[in-house]
Formats: C-alpha cells, structure tokens, sequence
C-alpha cells in the first residue's frame, strides 16, 4: 500500500489504546487519607496523651479509697478486740478493801475524832481481814500501811499474798492495834488477765472513811 494512503487510513483510523486506571501507591493513599478524611496527627496524639493521664487518675483514686477503706477496716477491728478484751476484764477484775461491819447506830450519829462513816473494820483475832468484791481472783497481792496523822509518819513493810479469791477473807498479819487514829492502806495486785490494779482504803480511828480503786 502506498504511504500516502496509510496516512489517510491512520488518519481516518486514530489508535486507541487500552486504557490502564490511575493507581496510586500505598504510601501516598495512605497520607492522602490522613490529610483529608482524618484529624491531624497531632491531634491524635494529644488525646491519647488525655485519656492515659485520665486512666493513670483513675487508678490513683481507687488505689486511695482502696488504702482508707483498710485504714478504716484496721481501726474497727481493733476497736472491736479492745472492746471484747475490756468485757472479759470486766468479768475477772478484782477488788480489795478492808472488811468492815456496820457502827452502832448511836456511834454513827457522832463522829469519833472527826471520823465520819457507818462503818467500821472488823478484826479476826485482833488482826485486819482483807475481802474481794470484785469478779476475779486477785493475783500477787501487796500491801502497805501507811500512817496519816501528824505526829508519826510511818509506814509498814509491804506484805505479800498469792491470791485473794472473791468472797473468801483473808486474814493479814497486821494487828488492828498497831494503827490506831488515822491510816491509809494501799493494795497492788492484778487480774488473772496480767492487768494490774490500785485500791487505797483511808481509815480513821477505825472507821473507814475512804475507798479508791483505778488501775495502775
């Protein structure tokens, strides 16, 4: 065929190539997206940044009620066992004094240098007699006689008991004669618990005129 009609035939006839569709590479779809269909980087950061600072208070708040609810658990639970440990006490306490009789009613009505009471110590054989009227036995018992008046300041040698069981008198060796006018008595001793205990009886021409009991 000559050129001349191959040119008008191509003419006529342009080419036509298959078409191929655009593709765009991975990477750059990838940052194309982020810069039109999604928030900035930044952004993204700075709320993940947010939410861990949230998460990390939250869990300090928990950790903080956590710690108080058992600081408040450790205070009742103690308080509960001093209470149980104070009502067994209260079921074993002794209590020592002196045994007393009551005055004749005339005596009563009159003091007897300046001794005011209507009671008065009772003797076994001349000699003082000690009782529990407490709960509980009362557990290595010392006693001291200390004299009160003005003009002899003296005091006994401490005595010594095991025990004094409740309801039980007990004689001392002590005789009532060898503390006239006024004198104090001071007990030590404990409970079967291992507390210890301090009662002091205040005589007066042998009329008891005073009682004080407190643990040491």
């Amino acid at each position: 065929m000559p050129r001349a009609e191959i040119r008008a035939s191509r003419s006529r006839f342009p080419l036509e190539l298959p078409h191929t569709p655009h593709v765009i590479p991975s990477a750059a779809r990838d940052l194309l997206f982020l810069r039109v269909g999604s928030p900035p980087l930044a952004e993204h950061a700075t709320f993940d940044a947010v939410s861990d600072h949230a998460i990390q208070f939250g869990i300090l708040i928990i950790a903080t009620l956590t710690f108080l609810a058992l600081v408040w658990y450790a205070i009742e639970t103690w308080r509960l066992r001093i209470a149980a440990q104070n009502q067994l006490e209260a079921l074993a306490k002794p209590c020592l004094t002196l045994c007393a009789r009551l005055r004749n009613a005339s005596d009563a009505m009159l003091p007897s240098n300046d001794a005011v009471g209507n009671t008065v110590v009772r003797s076994d054989q001349g000699n003082f007699v000690v009782q529990n009227i407490g709960n509980g036995v009362a557990l290595n018992v010392r006693s001291v006689f200390k004299s009160l008046d003005p003009d002899r300041r003296t005091s006994s040698e401490m005595s010594y008991l095991v025990n004094v069981v409740p309801g039980q008198p007990v004689t001392l060796p002590q005789p009532i004669n060898a503390f006239p006018g006024k004198f104090e008595l001071a007990f030590q001793f404990e409970s079967i618990g291992g507390k210890r205990y301090r009662s002091t009886v205040t005589v007066n021409d042998y009329v008891l005129t005073d009682f004080r009991f407190s643990p040491e």
